[in-house]
């Protein structure tokens, strides 16, 4: 046997070699790519990196102005003031019935009692995009259903184990041997609590709990911040503004130093007068300072501002935005380069990537759960009059979720192009409406009513304004002299 020690290190060199192929999330680590950065499942890299990223994703929101206009541009782009459900029963008494409930219940529906039903929806969108997922109990009170928000560390990550016959948990999730989650492994905490403490967690079933996060890839049990792909970037883009704003200040700054005329000491003893170092003095912007004898001025002329480094800083900026998945200017505020097709162009596409989230997340995992539940505790609370509702508990339940629509960029353009689709028969009134983000029955309602209440008092505007306004035909001229 060789024991040579070429032989012996063998193993750590080859070990050594290796260890820049590591898998990571940068986010997590905080470190540059190794020489060969590659990527494993997605359920085990989220789970080992959720928390880090988390608690620096919270802090770049708290103190990074990019950041946090990142997650709200999301917020206000998903959600804005409330997506509004509305009822799809098959009778429009029963449907008016169910809305005029809903929204009753919607007013009391944070059980802290701090904001209302589409209040919730904003601050739950606003922790799937921070946190990466947002987490929310359904609790049956003696006053009805109500909804709490939880912070989704008191999930607890460490909840990973296999229970047996294929029943496991993941990060505190509890899967069933289908795959399906049955619970939640959740600490019992007061999310207003201020001190740290610990308990094991409870198990909580899965109809009582709201998990919404956007998964990366099958098998992903915990969600991922938003701002994992740019948070080592907003870091670095603080220390450059950092350096400009130094490189500003120096610059507006005259810097001077204090030089003796004597060369060297000896000149000083020969002359019979004795080296004594001066004190050293601060300038402010525009000071001149007069100086003794036996001393002259230097000026230290320092170097321009670079446009490079704003240039730079720009596009850094771009990339944050990029990363995050929202416009440009909706991260910088910069409006300087925009015009109306490159900001159309941008927001068309910004609201397809909100449309993608609006039904394949928030519909799914947040609506439509609390819709059922809503409307399923008021019709046992009494609050409505369902005698088949276990018989059609489908049509009660069911119901189409409005999201806000988009601010238009040239509302008299849009609303034309939105005339000549209809008029054509390419898109109907329905559509139109439900893109504004209103139930089409309810504005047609509303329209009737306003027509009612203007011809009962003699009012008269729009259409009927304009037809009043307008010269008589000869028709009318002799049908009103027939009269």
């Amino acid at each position: 046997m060789n024991l040579s020690l070429s032989n012996l290190l063998r193993p750590f060199a080859l070990r050594a070699r290796s260890a820049p192929t590591v898998r990571r999330y940068d986010a997590a680590l905080g470190q540059p790519w190794g020489d060969q950065p590659r990527f494993g499942r997605v359920a085990s890299e989220t789970l080992t990196a959720v928390s880090t990223v988390r608690a620096r994703a919270r802090h770049a929101y708290a103190n990074d102005p990019y950041c946090r206009a990142a997650v709200e541009a999301w917020v206000t782009a998903l959600v804005g003031a409330g997506a509004r459900p509305t009822s799809a029963h098959p009778d429009a008494d029963v449907r008016a019935m169910i809305g005029g409930a809903v929204d009753d219940w919607a007013d009391v529906a944070d059980l802290a009692g701090r904001t209302d039903y589409w209040g919730l929806q904003a601050d739950l969108v606003r922790a799937m995009v921070l946190d990466g997922e947002a987490l929310a109990l359904m609790i049956n009170t003696p006053e009805g259903l109500r909804l709490r928000q939880i912070p989704a560390e008191l999930l607890d990550e460490s909840e990973t184990r296999d229970l047996g016959q294929g029943v496991h948990t993941v990060g505190g999730v509890e899967f069933d041997r289908y795959g399906r989650r049955v619970a939640y492994w959740i600490r019992p905490e007061i999310p207003s609590s201020i001190y740290a403490a610990w308990a094991p967690p409870e198990r909580i079933d899965a109809r009582d709990v709201l998990h919404i996060f956007k998964a990366m890839g099958p098998g992903q049990a915990r969600g991922l911040s938003w701002l994992a792909p740019i948070l080592l970037t907003a870091k670095e883009v603080d220390k450059l503004q950092a350096a400009l704003i130094t490189g500003a200040q120096v610059a507006a700054m005259m810097v001077g130093f204090v030089k003796n005329t004597m060369k060297t000491s000896d000149d000083l003893v020969s002359a019979g007068m004795a080296y004594t170092p001066g004190p050293v003095e601060y300038l402010e912007p525009g000071t001149v300072k007069n100086l003794g004898n036996d001393q002259d001025w230097v000026t230290a002329t320092p170097p321009p501002q670079s446009q490079h480094g704003l240039g730079f800083l720009s596009a850094q900026l771009r990339a944050i935005a990029v990363g995050v998945g929202v416009p440009a200017h909706l991260v910088s505020g910069d409006l300087s380069s925009a015009n109306y097709g490159s900001l159309r162009a941008d927001l068309i596409a910004f609201k397809q990537r909100a449309e993608q989230v609006q039904y394949a997340v928030l519909a799914p995992q947040l609506l439509r759960p609390v819709y059922a539940r809503a409307v399923t505790a008021l019709v046992f609370m009494g609050e409505i009059d369902a005698r088949d509702f276990e018989t059609a508990t489908r049509d009660w339940t069911r119901a189409e979720h409005l999201f806000p629509a988009p601010p238009w960029i040239d509302p008299a353009k849009d609303a034309a192009a939105e005339r000549d689709l209809v008029a054509a028969g390419f898109k109907s009134r329905s559509q139109v409406i439900a893109e504004r983000g209103w139930s089409a029955a309810a504005v047609d309602a509303e329209i009737a009513a306003d027509h009612a209440r203007e011809r009962a008092l003699g009012l008269s505007f729009g259409a009927t304004a304009s037809a009043a306004s307008r010269p008589a035909t000869t028709e009318e001229l002799v049908n009103n002299a027939d009269a």
